[in-house]
């Protein structure tokens, strides 16, 4: 259960209806053999997943052009009287593009006679002057990579360099690691035309990520793009999610990773330590197709269509091995008698009432031992190892951990499409993460006291589109991100000051319940533990412990050092 005292910082909440376009366009010009161009003639564009249909007309001067077309793969037939009716097929619109087809010529003939001819490949971008690059569907279903991490896929891109080498699962803070042309800030993730990006932190942590099954295509604009991308200038990373068509589709997906499968490092087994915990569990499915019900409704299955999924994903995460000096037995109880730094001499402990003489045997009388003190000492862990001589850790560190942290995900979208009539189309859409980490070692440097780091989030949005005329469509696109930032203690791991034997501090706490309205001053501290260090030798001694108030953030923070 939340509870607003355990908070350790403040949730972060941000919303943005800034949107972006992903319509597209395609245009072209018909001829006749001579070059000459085709009046009047009647163009007929086909979306061959949902068989959603758009006719215009060549202008005066053979010209045509479709507008707002989502993206997909398009059927593309010109028919004139006098000439047989030209067919491309394999029209692959991605988001934002404009097509140019160029000049189409018409071979002479009856026009109940076809032509049919294949798109190309590869087309050459003619109508604008950005750079971008596009992954597709088919690249993103045949491409192996680690942890399903769209991202991952930016490694193809020219221009953009990668500087997160693991990616075991998706993350949402994954965008950060992307650097594209030079510029590793200043990015724009949407999803559908919607920002996808907490902005509060520079536009480092994403609100949602699709699944990869949710993905119709990415698309990365690197250069020279247009006006309505102005919103970030470090590149601009677009996903398109996926719609349902006429027939129904579905996947379903399970991919298994393991420490069995992985090698020791060289340093844990040195030290004996054993692997540490590395589990990756995912699994989803998606299913797609259209809303009908047969007799009844969309009977043609050309009106409603809907496209679901879901992913699971369960994973232990593996930190870096704690390495550390920690208080040893002698030590807690004031004998340094044994206590040498890295090069192996006795590090002596003077007395400052009596000049800075060293104490006696080097050791601390008992006397003169501080309970609070003492109780900082024995929080510590015990030492658990003894490196050999001549071994990297020998005089440097007396205490080794390595554990993993729970980190269990979600991923949920739902989308809906709609061609009412040829004139009026859209879409619905939602997605959610569900994200909820528990951090060891984020708040010591050896486990016991773990953070719990839920991280939210979720986006809707959806698309109207109305052909007025045939030059004049209007096109409208509202949507919403939200993603929650925080950090507080699971229940009964809170790090209190009663571990330390309660040092007195400067004011005292309240003493009514912070739940009651109005009892409780503006700054309401939780009784945690405050921040101290430990410096000097040896090199590794376990040297901070993290401090978290409660959501107000209370200044009550002390400092302790040993020398």
């Amino acid at each position: 259960m939340f509870q607003p005292r355990h908070v350790l910082a403040a949730a972060l909440s941000v919303c943005s209806i800034v949107a972006q376009s992903i319509s597209s366009n395609i245009v072209g010009v018909a001829v006749d053999p001579a070059d000459a161009v085709v009046p009047g003639a009647e163009i007929r564009l086909v979306e061959q997943a949902s068989g959603a249909e758009r006719t215009t007309r060549a202008n005066d001067s053979g010209l045509f052009r479709l507008n707002n077309l989502p993206p997909g793969l398009y059927q593309l037939s010109i028919a004139a009287k006098g000439f047989k009716t030209q067919t491309q097929s394999g029209l692959q619109l991605a988001s934002s593009e404009t097509r140019d087809l160029g000049r189409i010529v018409l071979t002479i003939g009856s026009v109940d006679q076809t032509i049919s001819v294949g798109a190309q490949v590869t087309p050459v971008q003619t109508a604008s002057s950005e750079k971008s690059s596009l992954i597709d569907g088919k690249q993103l279903t045949d491409v192996a990579i680690k942890g399903r991490d769209m991202f991952s896929f930016m490694r193809l891109i020219p221009g953009v360099v990668d500087t997160q080498m693991g990616r075991d699962v998706t993350a949402p803070g994954a965008i950060g690691g992307l650097t594209i042309n030079g510029n590793n800030t200043g990015k724009n993730f949407t999803v559908d035309g919607i920002t996808s990006l907490d902005t509060g932190c520079n536009n480092c942590v994403a609100s949602y990520v699709p699944n990869l099954d949710t993905i119709s295509e990415i698309r990365v604009l690197t250069s020279n793009y247009q006006a309505e991308f102005g919103r970030g200038s470090g590149g601009q990373i677009s996903v398109v999610t996926k719609s349902g068509g006429r027939e129904f589709h579905g996947t379903g997906w399970w991919t298994h990773r393991h420490e069995q499968f992985n090698a020791n490092s060289f340093f844990n087994n040195q030290t004996g330590l054993p692997r540490a915990r590395y589990r990756y569990n995912v699994a989803g499915f998606s299913v797609g197709g259209p809303v009908t019900i047969p007799k009844l409704f969309n009977t043609q299955r050309q009106r409603l269509f809907f496209f679901a999924s879901q992913e699971y994903t369960r994973q232990l995460e593996s930190n870096p091995t704690q390495t550390r000096y920690m208080p040893t037995a002698l030590e807690r109880n004031g004998d340094y008698s044994q206590s040498v730094d890295g090069r192996g001499a006795l590090i002596v402990v003077r007395d400052p009432a009596s000049g800075n003489t060293p104490f006696a045997g080097n050791r601390i009388p008992a006397t003169r031992a501080n309970r609070y003190g003492k109780a900082m000492l024995d929080f510590f862990p015990l030492p658990n190892f003894s490196p050999a001589p001549g071994t990297i850790f020998f005089n440097q560190a007396n205490f080794q951990q390595n554990t993993s942290g729970r980190h269990p995900r979600r991923n949920d979208m739902v989308r809906g499409d709609f061609y009412l009539t040829s004139k009026i189309n859209g879409y619905v859409r939602y997605v959610k993460d569900t994200d909820d980490q528990l951090a060891v070692f984020r708040s010591t440097q050896f486990d016991g006291y773990p953070v719990d780091h839920p991280n939210p989030g979720f986006g809707v949005s959806g698309t109207i589109n109305y052909t007025i005329s045939p030059t004049l469509v209007n096109e409208a696109t509202m949507g919403m991100s939200d993603t929650v930032w925080g950090w507080f203690s699971p229940p009964g791991k809170q790090p209190l000051n009663s571990l330390l034997g309660n040092p007195p501090r400067l004011f005292p706490l309240p003493t009514a319940p912070e739940s009651a309205k109005g009892s409780c001053p503006v700054n309401c501290p939780s009784d945690y533990l405050p921040n101290f260090s430990f410096g000097a030798v040896p090199v590794n001694v376990n040297d901070h412990l993290k401090t978290y108030f409660s959501e107000h953030q209370a200044d009550s923070r002390r400092s302790f050092s040993r020398r």
